[in-house]
């Protein structure tokens, strides 16, 4: 007698798949294997990397035309400024939700796209950045093999941290903005409101609630009876679909964010390993790239000497030229290291700050012309004859490049 799989449904209970005779577990199992296996058939045939190709243009025209559009309309304001433009929308936008909900949806697009503009130039300048940090761009002066950075020189210092939370907020306070609206508009089809009253703070609670992910605490506060805590939830739908396309993006976005920080910290160490490189390109890259990183690459190269296993003399005059490049954001930390324990470290610091030109610091620069080491206490001199506008004496000269760096 034929038996008819469990798994398949019937008439009478509508199921596409009852698991009364199958276990739950084996039928995901084999659900994964299955996606698994027409995974690996499609990158065997192409498709999977035809799409990820087509995908992966569409974000970089998409950040790219971000850019742009930041580029026209927005270059000019501040994170200040721009956050002021963001607050001024909401207020408008909350102030003519009841009276006006049409005018409240403009401004909540508005601010959206604002935002939306922002991240995506943010983003952009975060790729030249990386182009800079591996030596493929430089902010002047390119090397063979490079190309300059003009929009990370020109827009850089605008486009940072503070401008990314600027739109962060615009955007968050922006949806919650358009979810009022058109909650006005459309009623409890669109949202299902938390009590009989509704405010704009229900929309921004709400929106932090399913970004942060703490739907599922709520829930378990609620079932315990330990807290009740309603906040407005999405119709099925249109506006359960927004909402996951918008908690989708800002997980893409913060994910993007760790991944350039972790990036970034290798990205350095790998360069700085590339300086001491003996490959005269490599280390030309290097030494370009390293500055682009400023003061945060100061602590790491100056390290870097107690453990290198030799250093040339061209290496040796370099490296403070290096370290000068960074700028006066490098004082500090070029004076901590005057008390280093290595000599090298020290030696390399005073040069730097004698190039700098640092005479906040040049007292205690004075005090390591009795260094007991002959290497610092000629880097001393010499920064402080730098300082005076003379050169150091030749025979001084001659007797420095006797010393050689054991490291």
């Amino acid at each position: 007698m034929m038996c008819t799989p469990a798994v398949f449904a019937d008439s009478a209970t509508g199921w596409l798949i009852k698991t009364d005779s199958v276990r739950s577990s084996t039928v995901i199992l084999l659900a994964l294997v299955a996606v698994g296996v027409l995974a690996g058939a499609l990158y065997q045939v192409g498709v999977i990397g035809f799409v990820l190709g087509i995908v992966g243009a569409v974000i970089r025209g998409g950040i790219r035309a971000g850019f742009r559009v930041w580029e026209q309309t927005l270059a000019w304001a501040s994170w200040p400024v721009f956050l002021a433009v963001q607050l001024a929308l909401l207020a408008v936008g909350v102030w003519l939700a009841g009276a006006a909900p049409v005018v409240s949806v403009g401004c909540a697009l508005a601010a959206l796209g604002l935002g939306l503009a922002a991240v995506l130039a943010y983003m952009f300048i975060d790729v030249e950045r990386y182009e800079v940090a591996r030596g493929y761009k430089a902010l002047h002066d390119p090397l063979k093999g490079q190309k300059l950075a003009g929009e990370l020189a020109r827009y850089g210092h605008r486009l940072g941290v503070p401008l990314l939370g600027a739109a962060g907020v615009g955007m968050i306070g922006g949806f919650a903005l358009l979810n009022l609206g058109l909650f006005h508009l459309l009623g409890p089809r669109w949202y299902t409101p938390p009590g009989d009253g509704v405010t704009y703070t229900d929309f921004v609670a709400s929106v932090l609630v399913h970004l942060l992910s703490v739907v599922d605490l709520l829930n378990l506060a609620d079932t315990h009876h330990l807290m009740r805590v309603a906040v407005a939830r999405p119709a099925p739908g249109l506006p359960a679909a927004l909402l996951a396309g918008f908690k989708s993006f800002f997980t893409l976005v913060l994910l993007q964010q760790i991944f350039a920080s972790v990036r970034k910290g290798r990205l350095l160490s790998e360069t700085i390993a590339d300086f001491w490189s003996p490959h005269e390109p490599i280390h030309e890259r290097a030494r370009a790239a390293l500055p682009q990183y400023g003061a945060g690459a100061l602590d790491p190269l100056l390290l870097s000497l107690r453990t290198s296993d030799a250093l040339t003399r061209e290496q040796r005059d370099q490296l403070p030229r290096v370290l000068a490049t960074i700028g006066p954001a490098a004082i500090p930390a070029l004076a901590y290291h005057l008390n280093d324990a290595n000599e090298h470290v020290r030696a390399v610091a005073v040069a730097a700050l004698g190039r700098l030109r640092a005479t906040a610091v040049f007292p205690r620069v004075a005090e390591l012309v009795r260094d007991p080491s002959d290497i610092v206490r000629l880097s001393a001199a010499e920064a402080l004859g730098e300082a005076g506008g003379v050169t150091a004496a030749p025979d001084r000269r001659r007797r420095a490049g006797r010393f050689r760096f054991r490291l």
